[in-house]
């Protein structure tokens, strides 16, 4: 079945429509999807990666995990180079990773199971909700 969004989710037309929406809103920095294991939050999300890309995003997808919530910014190792530091230097060399991978687009960000962030990782997520050029798409349960 295919819905006003076109993105083809059966009985997700609504959720889509939602997402995609609040993509093209400037005062929206974020949205999280909340639910029990199993019910699609992260096909919706990855269909909702997809918008933001036909949007004009750049996008990232990370995956939060119980063996990489052991590590500062475990979850975000496969998409950041190579930086020492810890505290403040690490979360702000992150940022930075970010904002050059993003470049002159705004940047969509999808975290897939964030409640398995470490606190590193959340801390850094909490700081890109506040930046204007980012959009943060969580799923959690």
């Amino acid at each position: 079945m295919l819905g006003s969004s076109g993105w083809g989710l059966v009985g997700r037309d609504n959720e889509v429509d939602a997402i995609t929406a609040a993509l093209g809103d400037d005062d929206v920095r974020g949205l999280v999807l909340v639910g029990p294991r199993g019910v699609g939050k992260t096909r919706l999300a990855a269909e909702c990666l997809q918008a933001g890309e036909g949007a004009g995003y750049a996008t990232v997808r990370v995956s939060a995990t119980r063996s990489a919530a052991d590590l500062p910014l475990g979850a975000f190792a496969p998409i950041l180079p190579e930086r020492g530091g810890t505290g403040v230097a690490l979360l702000a060399g992150a940022r930075k990773a970010l904002a050059e991978r993003r470049g002159d687009d705004k940047l969509l960000l999808f975290v897939d199971d964030a409640h398995l962030l470490d606190d590193v990782s959340a801390t850094l997520l909490r700081h890109l909700a506040d930046d204007p050029q980012m959009f943060v798409l969580v799923t959690i349960r």
